[in-house]
């Protein structure tokens, strides 16, 4: 395990309810091939703040990694309509994108 593994898991103790550690958590994870607690973590991350705009690329991409591309798709959905109550085109865009090659892939 990556000393920031450790840290951010650390921050996360001594602050369950920190979402920037959660997420950077994740992206650790991610990092050391660690999908199984990668996922769980940025799936929870979404359950109890679903507002936490990031997270729906992240784990969308990771889905994508996992062979999960229907739950995929629907998370990058879920975020464009987050993006765009939030008024955030560019993240909007940026996930429809994430759509567009996904839907590439599959023909």
């Amino acid at each position: 395990m990556t000393e920031r593994i450790n840290i951010l898991r650390q921050f996360l103790k001594d602050d369950p309810n920190d979402v920037f550690s959660m997420y950077a958590l994740a992206l650790e994870y991610v990092k050391a091939v660690e999908l199984k607690k990668a996922l769980a973590l940025m799936t929870s991350l979404l359950e109890n703040h679903p507002d936490y705009l990031p997270a729906y690329y992240q784990l969308g991409k990771l889905l994508e990694q996992v062979n999960n591309k229907e739950e995929a798709l629907v998370t990058y959905q879920k975020g464009i309509l987050l993006a765009k109550e939030k008024g955030n085109l560019h993240t909007a865009s940026e996930l429809r994108g994430a759509i567009d090659l996904l839907e590439e892939d599959d023909e």
